[in-house]
């Protein structure tokens, strides 16, 4: 896999920010009660948005973290995101892992040219599986494709140096 595509990753998933955080569309509020240490109201919301709970570069959901146990408790989910922003490496080689995993899966399915292999790998990353038919026609994929779409042409320009 390029760097361009572990970059496009985490452009997409994070906006490149170690301390990313996610709990659906009730982030804000989240964290504020995590902030005012109200766990009871935290657990209301983890109930409510789980499993689109995610931190870090990566946003790897807490359900399938390496760091917790796949329960949708306040502990683990504070567990996870203790990893993730302590041990930021080890979030970017976690996801790295995946990806490749992710495009060996993509390859198998015989795209034309290596932008189409990183974009279905990238949909069977957030997805967690490859998407279908009736998946792609939706609103969410595809503002994901736009997203990674956008995130590509971004790790691109990264990445390419500028002439000399």
């Amino acid at each position: 896999m390029r760097v361009w595509g572990l970059l496009t990753l985490l452009i997409a998933e994070s906006g490149l920010s170690p301390v990313a955080t996610r709990f659906g569309n009730r982030t804000n509020v989240a964290t504020l009660a995590r902030a005012m240490g109200e766990w009871a109201r935290l657990q209301e919301i983890v109930d409510e948005v789980w499993p689109d709970i995610s931190f870090g570069y990566s946003q790897q959901i807490v359900k399938y973290h390496w760091a917790g146990d796949g329960t949708g408790t306040v502990e683990n989910v504070l567990t996870v995101m203790q990893a993730v922003f302590s041990d930021p490496e080890k979030d970017v080689a976690v996801a790295a892992s995946r990806l490749a995993a992710c495009l060996a899966q993509a390859q198998m399915r015989g795209y034309a040219d290596e932008e189409g292999d990183i974009l279905e790998a990238l949909y069977i990353y957030n997805w967690g599986h490859t998407p279908t038919k009736r998946e792609r026609k939706t609103l969410t994929f595809i503002a994901n494709r736009e997203g990674y779409v956008a995130a590509l042409e971004r790790a691109r320009e990264v990445l390419t140096p500028p002439p000399s």
